[in-house]
Formats: structure tokens, sequence, C-alpha cells
């Protein structure tokens, strides 16, 4: 109510009421932000209202930047753009970034907005490559770097022939094997954030399966050695047959006994078996039996004695056989016995048969 020239009047005075958390329409402007390069941030603050606003601080924080702080002035419904330098990580990944908006008088607090900024993309998957050999050995180092600020999926490939395959060891193992063309395929399936390495180790051993060849083809050397080759080698053969006007065949029998290896052989015993239709043997040359002796209807004649290394040794003898009468003379064969590695070792010879005509 007012009071003019002593009469009372009213008046409607309008009032406007003021929304104190909208009093500041905030928002960001311009393009998408590198950060490889120096990035600034434009802030958009509008005064929504008629009214001089003093003293407005202005807070920005969010996870890939620290906190920033300012302070300023708005004019009655004036927009002002405000420019803030921010130092990025250069692997921040690309994308939206929230960032959390307060404005704020030193009385109140006006609002807390979030508004997203954008990250821009760019590429960068870097490859090290590093070599390494050694006696039989080749190593690979392969060393992948997402020098980007984006996820980078990459499959990395290496092949290997059947051969390369057996002898192969990987760090880390691959993610697949495939056998194609002929080749075997090994596949790592990559993902790398911004700013990741992974490292891939290949190393092709040749030294331990040639080690183990080479102890193999030795154990068999022992194993050929001791228990399959022989050291001496015996030879039988009929050097003279005589048929006598009784219808007896007298024979003269030699036996080669020699040593193939280049050591002495001591007591070396040599058994030579006579039939029961070839009797009275005789006549035996340098070296004579050390024994004669009838075993049922067979006589066996043994000799022993040193055969020095490389050395041949020669045995006869004479023995006297019915041969028309039976129709065939069989002489066995001419065992020979001596000792290897503490083993008893025996050779043999061929066997000699005769028929009569």
């Amino acid at each position: 109510m007012v009071i003019e020239d002593g009469v009372k009047t009213e008046r409607i005075i309008p009032i406007s009421l003021i929304e104190f958390s909208n009093l500041i329409t905030p928002s960001f402007i311009g393009p998408e932000i590198d950060p490889r390069r120096e990035s600034f941030i434009r802030l958009q603050l509008k005064n929504n209202y008629n009214i001089r606003l003093e003293d407005v601080n202005i807070k920005l924080s969010g996870d890939i930047f620290e906190d920033i702080t300012r302070t300023i002035n708005l004019e009655e419904f004036e927009a002002k753009v405000e420019e803030f330098k921010v130092n990025l990580n250069p692997n921040t990944k690309e994308g939206k970034h929230s960032i959390t908006i307060t404005l704020s008088t030193p009385e109140k607090l006006i609002s807390e907005t979030k508004k997203d900024i954008t990250i821009s993309y760019y590429p960068g998957l870097r490859e090290i490559i590093t070599p390494e050999s050694s006696f039989l050995v080749i190593k690979e180092t392969i060393k992948k770097v997402n020098d980007g600020n984006a996820v980078i999926n990459e499959i990395y490939v290496k092949q290997f022939s059947g051969l390369q395959k057996l002898v192969t060891s990987t760090d880390p193992l691959p993610n697949s094997i495939s056998y194609e063309n002929g080749v075997y395929l090994y596949k790592w399936n990559l993902n790398l954030n911004p700013g990741e390495e992974k490292t891939i180790i290949v190393e092709i051993n040749y030294r331990y399966p040639l080690i183990s060849l080479i102890v193999i083809i030795i154990i068999l050397g022992i194993i050929y050695y001791y228990f399959i080759h022989k050291d001496i080698e015996v030879k039988k053969k009929v050097l003279t047959t005589i048929k006598t006007e009784k219808g007896i065949t007298k024979l003269r029998v030699s036996v080669s006994v020699r040593n193939k290896s280049g050591r002495e052989l001591k007591n070396v015993k040599i058994m030579e078996s006579i039939p029961s239709i070839a009797k009275n043997p005789s006549e035996f040359g340098t070296l004579t039996p050390n024994r004669i002796v009838k075993l049922g209807n067979r006589l066996n004649l043994i000799w022993i004695i040193d055969i020095g290394k490389h050395e041949e040794r020669l045995l006869s003898y004479k023995v006297e056989s019915g041969l028309e009468a039976i129709g065939k003379l069989v002489i066995p064969p001419t065992a020979v016995k001596y000792h290897k590695a503490g083993r008893s070792i025996v050779a043999k010879s061929n066997r000699i048969v005769l028929l009569s005509k």
C-alpha cells in the first residue's frame, strides 16, 4: 500500500524467483582433444538472469587430469568462454570422458554438473624384434607396443616346419596351433590397451635334441659293441677230400680264427664238434687240441689259446667218414668262446655239408 497526496493506493510489484541451480548454464565447446599435444578445454558459462555474478568459482575435475580451479565474474545475461590448459597422458584412452563442473560462490554451491569431453583416436602399434643366436639355438623376442590411445586387437602368427615344431618352445604358449599347407601356424591373440606392451619369446633349440641323439648313438654303440658285435671271426672250410678204395673219405678241415679287435684276447676257447659218422681225428697241424672229449656218440675237440690284436690263428685236422654209406656229412659250426667286459661271448663259424657222389 502506497499513500500519495493523502490517498492510500495499492500497487502490484512483479517479483521473479531465481532457481539457484539454474543460475549458470555450463557447456563444453570446441573440437576433440588430441592427448599427444598441448590441450585446452573450452568451457562456456551463460548467466541466465539479469543479475551480476561476482566471485564465481569454477572447478573442473575428472580422471584424466588434475583438478583445475578458477574464479570469474559474469555480467547480466553474459555468455563467457573460459579456456583451461590441461596436461593429458598421451596414452589417454580415446572416446568420451566424464568431467564434473562445480560452480559456487563463497557462500553457496550453485551447481554440480557432469559433461563429456571427447579424446580423439590415434593409432600406434609398434613392433620390436630382437634376434639372438648361439650354438644350435635361435632365439627371437617379439615386443608389441601400443603407442596409440585405443585398444588394439591383433593376431600374431609364426610358422614352423615339422622339425622346427619339435624343437620350438614359446613364452607365452600360443592360443592355437594349426597345420596348413605343410607348415605349422602358431597364433597369439593380442589385446593391448593404450600404452601396454606384450612380449613373445620364441626359441628354436637344436642343441638338446643333438645331445640326446649323440647319447642315443653312444648307448646303441655300447649295446652293439658289448652285446652284438663279435671281436672274433670264425670261418671253416674243407681243404681236401680223399676217397679210398674201401669207401672211406678222408677230410682235412681248416678253421680260421681271427681277432678283429685292437686288444689281445686271452684264454680263447675253440670248440669243434665232430659228428658220429666222422672218426679218427688226427694231423692237427701246428696247434693240437688241449682236450678231446667224447660226449655220447660225438667227439669234441677243445683248444684254449691266446690271440693277439688283429691276429689270425689257423687250426686244422683230418677225419675219416664212411660218406658213401651215409650219403651226407654235416660238420657243425665251430664255437669260439671268449670274455669281454666280464661277459662270456660266443662266436660261431659256418657249418659244412658234404654229399656223396
